[in-house]
């Protein structure tokens, strides 16, 4: 085809690579791979060369080679010693083959090679890469270098998400406010203003930031959330049950937002609300092991609070934990909610699963026999029956308890 000729043609180099990086943004690592092994029969500058290597190395990470990989940054030092991409790459081979110890002073070369004339993307590559192994200070560093602080850029979102995140506040508000006063409110933009002058205590410019980003983002939940903190902070109650009163789009909240959130309810007492917005976390946010750190902390909270705490019923009803013992005297809770995101390998039972049908509506005490289960075998016991709270803060233990003891063998030193 004709696409095909260009690729192959000398005249047209960077479409070879153009293509190989697509390809491997498509995870076609194979195909990549192919065009740049043919890329290299062509007589191309060693510009082009050296990104073909550049290229390679990602593909040889990707599929875990070590020494392929580690063939390609030799050849990278002995061609281009003092390359800024030699740097950069060398630093993602120690990430990805566990030299994490050898990167900082990887970071100190990488950022000693730079200059006036060390290439725009590969300066890019370099502030990137440090933000994703999270050496936030060192990647603001090389963002302020070439980002033009005057316009609402991506590159500028990158470098004033560098500042917030290394704790560079002041420069982060500087940014802030210097792009607010020239576009006016902003997405994530407002929201971090707001978020650093709350911290600092000025509660006024976080309530003026964030009304004035609301009367042209009225939608923007984070923000609401933000605003209602200043209520909190400054006393202003009717303004805070006011915003409690309000339906709030929380589906696709990140977790910050919604624990700072859940806080909210927790200071108004509306505990039955702060519950069910906690539960919803651990669930939305179950595969991070300290989320389960964070429902046990604050489950504990609202019990504390709230008289009698634990819920117990005599009947498995919908919406309730279950605990049943076996014939073993093994015991394992289950949450029983006729949810359709259910998932029966973290305990959950909806309509669809036969020992949902099986519980609902018995007592406790009561012994039953799991659906699918040959005639004869001994029944489970129900032992109690609770609210879903209680029951997913028991399921959580387990998995808090592994992921502490992980730890402490990670740090333990051998005897």
């Amino acid at each position: 085809t004709y696409a095909q000729q260009i690729v192959s043609s000398p005249q047209t180099p960077e479409a070879s690579l153009l293509s190989a990086s697509f390809l491997l943004e498509l995870k076609r690592s194979e195909e990549a791979e192919t065009i740049l092994d043919e890329f290299l029969q062509l007589d191309s500058s060693e510009g082009f060369r050296q990104e073909d290597r550049r290229l390679k190395l990602h593909i040889a990470i990707k599929n875990d080679d070590r020494e392929k990989a580690e063939q390609i940054i030799q050849e990278m030092y002995e061609q281009y010693p003092n390359s800024l991409s030699t740097h950069v790459e060398t630093i993602r081979y120690q990430k990805a083959f566990g030299g994490e110890y050898k990167i900082p002073e990887l970071v100190e070369k990488a950022k000693a090679s730079l200059t006036h004339k060390s290439p725009i993307l590969e300066k890019i590559e370099l502030a990137d890469l440090l933000s994703l192994l999270k050496y936030y200070r060192d990647a603001a560093e090389v963002y302020e270098q070439f980002v033009d602080k005057d316009y609402n850029t991506s590159l500028s979102q990158r470098l004033l998400q560098a500042y917030y995140l290394s704790g560079n506040y002041k420069k982060a508000l500087e940014l802030c406010n210097r792009l607010l006063t020239k576009y006016g409110p902003l997405e994530t933009v407002s929201e971090m203003a707001a978020f650093i002058y709350g911290d600092i205590g000025d509660m006024a410019s976080a309530r003026q930031i964030c009304k004035s980003h609301l009367d042209i983002y009225p939608e923007d939940t984070v923000v609401k959330i933000r605003l209602a903190t200043t209520y909190y902070e400054i006393g202003e109650s009717e303004k805070l049950d006011e915003f409690h009163s309000s339906n709030l789009a929380i589906k696709n909240l990140p977790i910050d937002p919604l624990k700072q959130l859940a806080q909210l309810y927790k200071a108004r007492e509306n505990i039955d609300a702060f519950l069910e917005l906690i539960y919803e976390i651990r669930r939305r946010f179950y595969a991070d092991s300290e989320v389960h750190g964070y429902y046990q902390a604050a489950y504990l909270q609202a019990t504390n609070l709230r008289e009698p705490g634990i819920q117990s019923f005599e009947e498995v009803h919908d919406g309730c934990g279950v605990l049943l013992r076996n014939e073993f005297g093994n015991e394992q809770w289950y949450i029983v909610e006729d949810s359709p995101d259910s998932d029966f390998a973290r305990n959950e039972l909806n309509a669809k699963q036969p020992l949902y049908q099986d519980l609902l509506g018995k007592a406790r005490g009561e012994e039953i026999l799991k659906s699918g289960e040959i005639l004869g075998k001994s029944p489970s016991k129900i032992i109690a029956v609770t609210d879903k709270y209680c029951a997913a803060g028991k399921l959580s233990f387990p998995i808090l308890e592994n992921q502490i003891t992980k730890s402490f063998r990670m740090f333990s030193a051998p005897i």
